[in-house]
């Protein structure tokens, strides 16, 4: 398992990633934020080592996240930024208030 620390200015923003290597092409992706908590997803569309360099270089504050994994979907981008369980909450709210 391997761990990257993303700390950007922001302070809200920062976050530590951890990858555990399920199989070649599966990871687990841990994400703690003292501001958000705490989560986990499964990334099976990148090898490990894939996602390990593109972690090193999005924790180098260098490079936006969407630039960094432009293979992901937005969805799977926005994993490793908020709780995927948050956004349930915000699906349910009506376009028209």
């Amino acid at each position: 398992m391997k761990t990257y620390d993303f700390n950007p200015r922001n302070s809200f923003m920062k976050k530590t990633f951890s990858i555990e290597k399920i199989n070649p092409n599966e990871s687990k992706v841990y994400v703690k934020s003292a501001f958000l908590g705490s989560w986990s997803f499964t990334l099976d569309s990148l090898d490990y080592d894939t996602l390990c360099l593109k972690l090193t270089r999005y924790c180098s504050n260098s490079e936006m996240i969407q630039d960094i994994f432009p293979e992901l979907t937005s969805n799977q981008r926005e994993c490793f930024i908020t709780d995927p369980k948050m956004s349930l909450f915000f699906e349910d709210i009506p376009d028209e208030i």
